[in-house]
């Protein structure tokens, strides 16, 4: 078999506990998203050294500093091939037959529009909404029949406990005492606080929404 020049999967690290304190994200909503729609990095690993491509690369990834080396270790669990993360955003690969190298695309420096900003009411909390569907409902069940099984990439004495279907079929509402601080990047009326990170948790609840609904989900066995 002619191996793959370049494999770009999704890549998302093992590292729950830290990105909710990073994030102000609730521990099982980031576990949660990582177990139904997207691949976790020694997954990622595990199929590189199945395929063993000329430029294996890990995108759609928070890339972050407390974050990256934590990525190509578990990476390199299974895979010590040629790797690289498609991030920040606009990397450019370029091939040809004998050699394979990345460099940053030419972009304008700031976006056309402004970022979303979001806030929390006056004393109000947080709601995640239950997704409409569950994987049972929207997937061809020969999708999850061909998933790679977790026990063939994660390390020996690393098995966290997955959540693979969302526990609650009604919404979840997190009183307003209980939503992390300040500090953690939420934003509320009459503060300073940056309110970037909360425009970030609020796309990454839609899109974890998205996924259950649209069926996107962890990578599957070739």
């Amino acid at each position: 078999m002619t191996p793959a020049d370049l494999l770009v999967t999704e890549i998302q690290p093992e590292i729950v506990a830290v990105a909710s304190r990073a994030m102000g994200l609730m521990p099982l909503m980031a576990r949660a998203t990582m177990d139904m729609a997207h691949n976790p990095a020694y997954a990622a690993g595990y199929l590189y050294n199945q395929v063993k491509p000329r430029l294996a690369m890990g995108t759609h990834v928070l890339y972050d500093e407390y974050s990256q080396a934590e990525i190509y270790a578990e990476v390199r669990e299974q895979y010590k091939g040629p790797f690289r993360l498609g991030a920040p955003d606009m990397v450019v690969v370029n091939l040809t037959k004998d050699k394979a190298w990345v460099r940053q695309g030419v972009v304008p420096l700031y976006p056309s529009i402004a970022s979303p900003q979001f806030e929390l009411g006056e004393g109000e909390g947080l709601v995640v909404p239950a997704p409409k569907q569950s994987r049972a409902k929207i997937q061809n069940p020969q999708i999850r029949a061909d998933e790679i099984d977790p026990n063939l990439y994660y390390p020996e004495g690393h098995h966290p406990v997955l959540v693979q279907d969302w526990p609650s079929t009604k919404p979840v509402n997190l009183p307003r005492a209980l939503v992390p601080p300040l500090g953690s990047g939420f934003r509320f009326p009459g503060t300073r606080t940056d309110p970037i990170p909360w425009t970030i948790l609020k796309v990454f609840f839609l899109t974890f929404r998205s996924c259950m609904e649209t069926g996107r989900f962890r990578m599957m066995r070739l």
